[in-house]
Parts: structure tokens; sequence; C-alpha cells
């Protein structure tokens, strides 16, 4: 994780790298784990079963988690090839998953601020991905994540994307069930 803000003196750019202990390499799997498995298992919105990816491995000195995808059927657009909203969305999911994992904090959470994603070359249904999330910055109000999408050695897609730093215990969470 790295903190590549520079002190601008403007008061929207989070100069200040949030103190906090990496976590190992056994704490970043089970909380990454138990993220999947919450993802999965989310009793809301027909995408939750779409988008589903697998832990594969991760480094937390080096700041990145792999996983593994593979394309469903659900996920094709009207000329066969992957559509872009479903690479968003498993990539958002992803690295909002990765960059919680990192806060190790039980009380952290994000949401997203903006998003990027460049696609290179078109994924198809069947295809196993494999995507490496690493964080780039945990500040005090922003977490900045990336995430390079795999086809064997073939780079996919590229996302970046920011997101606002936030505490579970502030957060008035909806009931998806009641939406309430």
């Amino acid at each position: 994780m790295k903190n590549g803000a520079e002190d601008t003196g403007d008061a929207a750019v989070d100069n200040e790298e949030t103190i906090m202990t990496k976590p190992t390499k056994e704490e970043l799997k089970k909380s990454i784990t138990s993220f999947v498995e919450d993802h999965h298992n989310a009793p809301y919105g027909y995408i939750e079963h779409i988008i589903r990816r697998d832990y594969l491995d991760c480094d937390p000195e080096a700041g990145w988690v792999d996983y593994t995808f593979t394309i469903p059927p659900e996920a094709a657009n009207i000329i066969g090839t992957v559509h872009g909203g479903y690479i968003a969305a498993i990539s958002d999911e992803t690295m909002g998953i990765t960059a919680t994992g990192f806060m190790n904090d039980e009380d952290a959470a994000v949401t997203t601020l903006d998003y990027q994603l460049n696609t290179i070359k078109a994924m198809h249904v069947g295809d196993k991905i494999r995507m490496r999330c690493s964080v780039e910055h945990i500040g005090s109000r922003t977490v900045l994540a990336h995430a390079v999408m795999y086809r064997g050695d073939e780079i996919t897609a590229m996302a970046t994307e920011n997101f606002a730093h936030l505490s579970k215990s502030k957060i008035k969470f909806v009931d998806f069930k009641t939406m309430k």
C-alpha cells in the first residue's frame, strides 16, 4: 500500500496515511474469503448470483490479492462478448472486498467515489479470468485500488477505483428484503 498523494494544500486531497497494522497473509485470506462467501450468499439482487469469484492467493506485503472467475452465460452482450457492465460490476465489488480486507479493521467499509475501466481484449463466455487487485493507498478519507484481469498471461482489462473510507458503525444499512 502506497501513499501517492502529495501535499498540495488542497483540503480535498487525502494526504494522511491511515495508521493501521498490515494484515498477515492468513488474516487477509480469512477476511477476503469471508467477504467472498458473504457476497455469494447475499439474499438480495440478481447480480450477486452471477458475480461470483473465488480467492486464489495474496501477498499482504506487496499489497495484492488474486481472484479467479469464469465468465457466465448471463454476462454475454448481443455480439457474444462479455458485457462491459459485468466486468465493471465484478471488478468494482472485488476491489471493494480487497480494499476492505487490507484496511484490517472490523469497522471499516468503502463505497465508490469514482471508477474507470479500460477493456483491452474481448472476453467470452467460459473464459477463465484471473483478477489481481491491489491497494495503492489507504488514507483517512479515501482508498485507491487497482485491478488487472488476465486470460492466461494476456491482459484483458484494467480498472482503477477511488473509494470513500467509511465506518460501519456510522452507516445506516438497508435491509434489502424489506427495503427499509
